[in-house]
């Protein structure tokens, strides 16, 4: 029986982290860590040549450069990246 390895079903390595210590990475790398969002919901992603937007449940919208799902395998940030 074949063995694959993350390598052969992503065509990369893969480096497994907790999430909190992901969190804590992705936070101190921040040159404004007061732009920091919890408790809100992604219904939609939109992707242009000025960067993405990430429209909120709430009504808002925010924009920047890229968007990183951590929202599990089955998410809406994943979905739509393969869109």
């Amino acid at each position: 029986m074949a063995r694959y390895t993350e390598h052969d079903n992503h065509g990369q390595n893969m480096l497994v982290l907790e999430h909190r210590i992901f969190l804590k990475i992705l936070y101190e790398a921040l040159p404004n860590r007061s732009r920091v969002r919890l408790g809100t919901k992604v219904i939609d992603i939109y992707d242009n040549v000025d960067g993405v937007e990430a429209r909120l449940a709430d009504g808002t919208s925010e924009k920047g450069d890229m968007i990183v799902g951590c929202d599990g395998g089955h998410s809406l940030i994943r979905e739509t990246m393969w869109k």
